[in-house]
């Protein structure tokens, strides 16, 4: 009978680790949008360049049609949006026809 109970508490102990390691991994893995935002913001960007510069548009018209894309964005990042267009929009274009990854463009312009 102890065995049975002292293996029944080690089980126990187990899942309750267990249960309580993947409810750590999960709060830590939850974005902090204090921390992240100006990453997926420039995530966002870059991909709206990318396609305008498939179309062939120049850095004016790509610049604007980008910060009229900020605005579908929620409230709190539309400014943001339009500031790193604004600030890094050339240099994004620039990197992007040097045949930078859009992943490694944040990076390189250290908004990731």
């Amino acid at each position: 009978m102890n065995k049975l109970l002292l293996a029944f508490l080690f089980f126990g102990l187990i899942a309750s680790v267990t249960i309580s390691m993947k409810i750590d991994v999960r709060t830590q893995s939850e974005p902090n949008l204090g921390d992240i935002p100006l990453c997926l913001i420039c995530d966002f960007a870059v991909g709206k360049i990318e396609k305008y510069l498939d179309d062939k548009a120049n850095t004016t018209v790509i610049i604007d049609k980008v910060e009229k894309d900020c605005n579908i964005l929620r409230n709190s990042w539309i400014g943001k949006c339009k500031n790193i267009v604004t600030e890094y929009g050339p240099k994004i274009i620039d990197l992007l026809e040097s045949n930078e990854s859009p992943k490694a463009v944040c990076a390189i312009i250290d908004l990731c």
